[in-house]
This record gives structure tokens, C-alpha cells and sequence, in this order.
């Protein structure tokens, strides 16, 4: 049984993937009528309050998912994050989960910090062609009495809550029309999901980050 992320084929590093992604909108859907009953009823006045509503959302229902934990803390931009044994048909492997919560009225892109990239980018924008360096390690040392660390694959996933704003002073203030649940792949997997800048699911660029659409 592997327990080294690096000695994963490109289908098992996916597969790995494909199996966090199912984990999170498991997670999600358990917890969406309490969810939808909260975010629709807290009042904030100001869209950065609703981010962090959505903040606490995903991480009162990513909570009651985890299992295997691995004591250890990952550091970085990221409103979520555990570090665990994750279980796969190849091994138990160890994995930095990663989970970045989002909210807006549109529903169509998501603006990412290059802080939250796993993988190097690259896209055409304006005729030109973008390159942006990853933010995200593609894993985590963990140190053993052996002297061996272990590495602790990073898995990115993004959770964005779509509402259309009520402009109301009484409940419901909000109506969350739906939660999206998006991973994006680790840098290993670059080959498959952005071999170049005209082959990519990065599509422009902002002064705030990338969009991914």
C-alpha cells in the first residue's frame, strides 16, 4: 500500500482527488437545509460579512466529515484546513485538505488569489499570454522518528455560495439559490488540465487574482 502521493499514477492522483471533491459535496448536502435556513436569515450589511458567514457555513459542515486526523497545521490563505489520513484503494495517504470559501450574486466565475494557486497557470488574456507562479505548496512535511517526513499531498477545494441579495430589513435577508463544490487539481495533473496558455480552464485576469470559470 502507498503511503508517498508521488508514487501515484496521473489516474490515481485524480481518482484521490475526484474522492475529496465527493467527500466535500457529501458534507455539503447534509447540511444544506440548516445551511440555506442560516445563511438566508443572518443579517449582515455588507457583502465581506457574507463571505464570512459562508466562511463558518463550510466549516461547520466540513467538521462533522473528518476523520483520521494528523496533528499537524497547515499555514496559508485558506479558510479551511486539516491535515489527515486520507483513505484511498491504493493506501492511506496523507493529505493537507484545503477548502476556500466563496459567496457572491453571480454565478458563472470565481476570482482566485494567486496565494491559492496549486498549480502553476497559464492563459491567454488581451491577446498576450498570462503566466502566474502557484501559492500552494503541492505538499506537506510532516516529520517522523525515523527521520523520514512524510508528505502531505495538498488537495484545493473551493466552496461558493450563490444568493441573490433580498435589499430587505427583515428575514430573510438573502436567498442562496445554490452551493458549488470545485476542486482544482494538483500541479502533478497541470499536463492534463493545463498543458498550455490555449489549453486551460483559467480564462482572464484581474488586479485581485485569476478567474476560473
Amino acid at each position: 500500500m502507498l503511503q508517498d502521493y508521488r508514487e501515484l499514477t496521473s489516474d490515481q492522483h485524480e481518482a484521490l482527488e475526484k474522492q475529496t471533491l465527493r467527500t466535500v459535496v457529501q458534507a455539503l448536502q447534509e447540511y444544506s437545509k440548516e445551511a440555506k435556513d442560516i445563511f438566508d436569515n443572518t443579517w449582515a450589511d455588507r457583502k465581506s460579512e457574507v463571505i464570512v458567514l459562508s466562511e463558518d457555513l463550510v466549516q461547520y459542515a466540513l467538521e462533522v466529515a473528518e476523520s483520521y486526523p494528523i496533528n499537524k497545521r497547515f499555514a496559508g490563505f485558506i479558510d479551511y484546513k486539516r491535515v489527515r489520513w486520507a483513505a484511498t484503494p491504493f493506501g492511506l495517504l496523507p493529505q493537507a485538505f484545503l477548502v476556500d470559501a466563496k459567496a457572491s450574486t453571480e454565478n458563472n466565475r470565481d476570482t482566485l488569489q494567486q496565494s491559492q494557486l496549486p498549480m502553476d497557470a497559464e492563459f491567454e488574456s488581451e491577446g498576450k499570454t498570462v503566466k502566474l507562479a502557484a501559492g500552494v505548496p503541492p505538499h506537506l512535511e510532516i516529520p517522523t522518528s525515523s527521520g523520514m517526513p512524510l508528505l502531505a499531498v495538498t488537495t484545493s477545494t473551493f466552496v461558493h455560495f450563490y444568493y441573490e441579495d433580498l435589499k430587505t430589513d427583515t428575514p430573510p435577508f438573502r436567498n442562496l439559490k445554490a452551493i458549488y463544490a470545485l476542486l482544482l487539481p494538483h500541479q502533478r495533473l497541470k499536463p492534463i488540465y493545463n498543458p498550455s496558455a490555449s489549453v486551460t480552464f483559467f480564462v482572464t485576469v484581474h488586479a485581485l487574482g485569476t478567474f476560473f470559470g
